[in-house]
C-alpha cells in the first residue's frame, strides 16, 4: 500500500483526551504535536518514535508512501501547513483512512487551515450526514468492516458534532448491529482478509468515536472494540509476510 495513514491515525487518534493525561509542548520537527496530550511518559515517547520512524522511510522512498494531509500538519513547519491545505483543498483527504483524517484536521488544527481547505472539510462532514447517503446506507457487515465502521465514524461524531440527532442515533443504531454480529460469532472478532493497513483503518475509526464523540455510552463501546482490534493485531500480526496470521 502506498497510504501512511491508515497505520498513523490508529496511532495518533488513539491519544487520550483526559484522565491524567500529559500535556505536551511543541518540539523541534513534531510542532502540531502540541495539540494533543498522552496518557503518559511512555506513549510520547512511542509516538514520537512512530512518526520519526514514518518520516525517515518517507524521506528513503520519497515515491511510496505518500505523507498525508494529517501528517503534513503534525509536521507543522509552513511549508508542510501550506501543502496540507493545499491538498486537503484539492480532494485528497477522502483518499486517505476512509475519512479518518477529516475529523482531527477540522477539531485540532482548524486555526492553520485555509477558508478553502476548511469548506471542503465541512461539506464532506454535510455530505456524510445526509440522509439517504454513503454513511446512512452503508452495511453492516463484517467483512471489509472498515467501511461500515468509516460510516459509524462520521454519523456518530458529526451527527452529534453538527446537532443532527438523527444521524447520530442512526450511527448508534448501525454501531450497535456491527457489536451485536461480532459476538454472534465464534471468532468473536472482525475480518480484514489479514491486512493490518484496514485494521488500522479501523482502530483509526474507533479511536475516533472514542476522542470526538459526546455520548459515553458509544465512546465506551468503541474504546473497547478499538482495545480488542489491538489485541488481534498484537497477538497475529506476522512482520515478515506483513499480514496477519
Amino acid at each position: 500500500m502506498n497510504r501512511v495513514s491508515p497505520i498513523l491515525v490508529c496511532f495518533i487518534l488513539a491519544l487520550p483526551v483526559s484522565g491524567g493525561a500529559v500535556a505536551i509542548g511543541a518540539e523541534p520537527g513534531w510542532p502540531g504535536l502540541s495539540r494533543t496530550v498522552f496518557r503518559d511518559d511512555a506513549e510520547q515517547r512511542r509516538t514520537r518514535l512512530l512518526l520519526d520512524m514514518l518520516d525517515r522511510h518517507m524521506q528513503a522512498h520519497p515515491q511510496r508512501p505518500r505523507a498525508t494531509p494529517l501528517f503534513l500538519m503534525l509536521k507543522g513547519d509552513p511549508a508542510s501547513v501550506a501543502e496540507s491545505n493545499r491538498r486537503i483543498a484539492g480532494g485528497e483527504v477522502d483518499r486517505f483512512s476512509h475519512g479518518g483524517e477529516l475529523f482531527p484536521l477540522l477539531f485540532n488544527f482548524a486555526d492553520l487551515l485555509t477558508e478553502e481547505a476548511r469548506t471542503w472539510l465541512v461539506n464532506k462532514m454535510s455530505y456524510h450526514l445526509r440522509e439517504g447517503g454513503w454513511s446512512w446506507t452503508r452495511s453492516t457487515g463484517l467483512y471489509n468492516i472498515n467501511w461500515p465502521l468509516s460510516a459509524c465514524n462520521f454519523l456518530i461524531v458529526g451527527g452529534e458534532r453538527a446537532g443532527n440527532a438523527a444521524a447520530a442515533q442512526h450511527g448508534y443504531n448501525k454501531f450497535q448491529e456491527i457489536l451485536d454480529r461480532m459476538t454472534s460469532l465464534p471468532i468473536g472478532t472482525v475480518s480484514e482478509f489479514n491486512s493490518p493497513t484496514y485494521y488500522g483503518i479501523d482502530i483509526g475509526t474507533m479511536a475516533s468515536v472514542t476522542k470526538y464523540g459526546s455520548n459515553e455510552e458509544y465512546r465506551i463501546k468503541a474504546r473497547i472494540l478499538e482495545d480488542r482490534l489491538w489485541l488481534d493485531l498484537a497477538t497475529r500480526h506476522s512482520p515478515t509476510v506483513r499480514q496477519l496470521a
